[in-house]
């Protein structure tokens, strides 16, 4: 005693379907994608970054001071510093405060650190 399969729909029970009735199909269908494997080390900041130039910012007491500007595509991995600096990405431009460090992961990316 099987699923019976209306001719006209293809699907089973079809045939027992009332007047006005419909039947709706649901499918749930899974696939596993490959994930990357990324194999990275927490930075340890043994390179000093390297400043491409410098920018007046005007700091919390109203005085103006220059600043360096790091491009962190430019940035051998573990390079780091300490704020204030400009840090220039290719999609962001980040303002390191006074006594936070930043440092460049093996992968690129920038991570900042409060010292205080």
């Amino acid at each position: 005693e099987g699923a019976r399969h209306s001719a006209d729909q293809g699907l089973p029970d079809a045939g027992r379907l009332g007047e006005g009735q419909r039947t709706f199909l649901e499918l749930d269908a899974r696939h596993a994608l490959p994930h990357p494997e990324l194999n990275t080390t927490l930075p340890t900041g043994g390179e000093k970054a390297v400043a491409e130039s410098t920018r007046t910012v005007l700091g919390t007491n109203g005085q103006r001071t220059d600043v360096p500007v790091v491009v962190l595509e430019d940035q051998a991995p573990n390079a780091a510093g300490v704020g204030p600096a400009i840090i220039e990405g290719p999609f962001f431009t980040a303002r390191v405060p006074e006594d936070w460090e930043f440092v460049v992961s093996d992968t690129g990316d920038l991570l900042l650190n409060d010292r205080a």
